[in-house]
């Protein structure tokens, strides 16, 4: 898909992955380092269970740790900013795609926001060769309004 278009990021990750490989949230909705369950679970969905989590252990502060327990597979430790209830996304992302990864999936999460969002905070889930391609066309897209960003 060509990202050189009026369409949204957010329309065109829907276009592309469809609305069961993504969740979209409210990005201040981290009060606490339990507030990360409820996101995980929401990860784990969109991936088809790629996380498989069995349980959680949560540690506030700056940083926050949020462990996600998985019966029989590694647990994923993630270290988390407290940004004032902000999801951190990027952060997230990062240390779920580091994991999977290391097991070697060949889908991985990616955080966005798009310029129909308020202050929403968007994931996707995505094969390795897709994600690379729409982060390297985010970075080149001309139309690409201050708010629109792509990580994972």
């Amino acid at each position: 898909m060509d990202l050189q278009t009026d369409l949204s990021l957010h329309e065109i990750m829907l276009a592309e992955a469809g609305e069961a490989a993504m969740y979209v949230v409210d990005g201040e909705s981290a009060d606490s380092a339990a507030d990360y369950e409820r996101h995980l679970a929401e990860l784990d969905r969109i991936s088809n269970g790629a996380l498989a989590p069995s349980g959680f252990r949560c540690t506030d502060g700056d940083p926050r740790e949020v462990v996600v327990l998985r019966g029989e597979r590694p647990e994923i430790v993630l270290t988390l900013a407290e940004e004032n209830g902000w999801i951190d996304a990027a952060a997230l992302a990062r240390q779920l795609n580091a994991a999977l990864a290391e097991e070697g999936a060949t889908s991985f999460f990616h955080a966005f926001s798009s310029k129909d969002f308020g202050q929403e905070i968007g994931f996707v889930y995505l094969p390795k060769t897709t994600g690379d391609r729409f982060a390297a066309l985010v970075r080149e897209r001309t139309e690409r309004e201050i708010f629109e960003e792509f990580s994972s």
